[in-house]
């Protein structure tokens, strides 16, 4: 009995905890995204594959 508690308090912490990260995460994205606007060297930088046409905000992180 103890064990099944202990495993439905452990996934729901781990759904809060990824939830709040996803958010976390869109939010940084968006607000990045409005602080860089109009800044192409940022928006539209080249890639490992030297493409320059895709946004990407991975090294903004």
């Amino acid at each position: 009995m103890d064990k099944d508690y202990a495993t439905v308090a452990h996934y729901l912490f781990l759904t809060f905890f990824e939830l709040d990260f996803l958010v976390l995460l869109r939010f940084k994205i968006c607000f990045l995204n409005f602080c860089y606007v109009g800044h192409d060297t940022v928006l539209k930088h080249q890639d490992a594959f030297g493409n320059r046409n895709k946004t990407s905000y991975l090294f903004l992180f």
